[in-house]
């Protein structure tokens, strides 16, 4: 009796595997995109009041094991940037809500909440986690 015996073409199995090899290396394309845009410094949230305060919420991944570091940045119209600390043991922030009333801006995320008063300056920090801080305007 004859035995038939089925072998795979060697063109169709180096197909399947360059095939693959593609969609592998494409997946870590993808995923060095992804990381790379949570791991650059990026602004979290951006508001800019009618009165002229600008005011930023900046938020960098720190390769110190710290995770990320929030900062908030505000500008009082006089194009001289100055830097409220936040959190050096931050968790990533998503998003964040702004609103503007009077003269405050209140920045909103998750467990964090911020107001800043746009006249004198003053920021008041609540991480919901510790003890609510309170800076006055830095120079």
């Amino acid at each position: 009796m004859l035995k038939i015996v089925r072998i795979r073409s060697a063109m169709q199995f180096t197909l399947r595997h360059v095939f693959f090899i593609i969609l592998i290396v494409g997946a870590i394309f993808c995923a060095s995109l992804y990381l790379q845009s949570k791991l650059e410094p990026r602004i979290v949230a951006s508001v800019d009041h009618p009165n002229g305060t600008r005011l930023r919420v900046v938020q960098k991944f720190e390769y110190s094991g710290d995770f990320f570091k929030t900062s908030i940045y505000f500008d009082n119209g006089d194009e001289k940037w100055r830097w409220y600390y936040f959190d050096h043991d931050d968790s990533y922030w998503g998003t964040a809500d702004t609103d503007v009333e009077g003269n405050e801006i209140r920045i909103e995320s998750k467990r964090r909440l911020i107001l800043f008063d746009t006249v004198t300056g003053q920021c008041r920090l609540s991480n919901r986690e510790v003890a609510d801080r309170t800076y006055d305007k830095s120079t």
